[in-house]
């Protein structure tokens, strides 16, 4: 009987992993990455009133906002008609968007998604989602076996996840350094980074160990919210990063879970 490969799904918390290796594993089995986090900015910055095709999404997420939100639904139809002095949305920027709710601003990226995979732009390719995507419903019942997914659960140690993720709020600093300016922080695990840094240096010893504690904290908080829904969408199909795990050898592991 012919094997066919079905396309990996990385499922995991934030520092866990999932975008590494999509790439690693996209380049061995011949697939391209579309990172669904830069689409998602894209995606909201285009106003519902635009004549760009990919505004659809954004209509779209307004009908559905009129009929679960209807309170909410003439700020958010205003919000995203108006643009800001470079012609965006204002709703691109998650801090105002997100105040409408968390459950608002991910119905805004399972439209996307819809979208995307209504127009091609996922075939053949290995999504590389947010850690919340998964958490819908509507996500899951789309990246599902019968569409050619395969969901995998990423279940790194939790100490290697805070030392990833004080790893990338360090990125962060030196990439506004670089551009001269101060970012605005607008991820929730920076922001945590950051409340708990205050005016302390995470180059320093002492403000490396402030950074990872509160990242060993939110990852703690935000597994015992979601592990169990990881658990349930992937099937209990996992994979085990660990220190001294190579590589290489947890792609090996994703191919032969994904041969079908």
């Amino acid at each position: 009987m012919m094997k066919t490969t079905l396309r990996p799904l990385f499922v995991g918390l934030p520092g866990a992993g999932k975008t590494t290796l999509s790439a690693l594993v996209a380049e061995r089995l011949g697939f391209s990455v579309i990172g669904t986090d830069p689409l998602f900015r894209i995606f909201r910055a285009i106003p519902s009133t635009s004549e760009d095709p990919r505004a659809e999404v954004m209509r779209s997420f307004l009908d559905e906002a009129e009929k679960r939100w209807p309170d909410l639904a003439p700020k958010l139809r205003k919000d995203a008609e108006t643009v800001d002095e470079k012609g965006r949305c204002v709703l691109h920027d998650s801090v105002p968007f997100r105040a409408y709710g968390e459950d608002v601003f991910r119905r805004f990226e399972i439209e996307m998604f819809a979208w995307l995979d209504r127009h091609g732009e996922l075939d053949n390719k290995i999504a590389d989602l947010s850690a919340s995507a998964p958490l819908y419903a509507e996500n899951r019942a789309l990246f599902s076996p019968e569409n050619g997914y395969r969901a995998i659960l990423i279940d790194t140690p939790h100490a290697m996840i805070g030392q990833n993720l004080v790893k990338d709020y360090l990125r962060f600093l030196e990439r506004s350094r670089a551009a001269g300016e101060k970012k605005p922080i607008r991820g929730a695990y920076e922001k945590e980074i950051a409340a708990a840094l205050g005016d302390a240096d995470p180059t320093t010893p002492e403000g490396a160990k402030i950074a990872y504690e509160a990242a060993l904290r939110v990852t703690e908080r935000e597994a015992g919210k979601r592990w169990e829904k990881y658990v349930e969408f992937t099937r209990g199909v996992a994979i085990h990063p660990a220190p001294g795990v190579a590589l290489e050898t947890l792609v090996d592991q994703v191919c032969a879970l994904c041969e079908a």
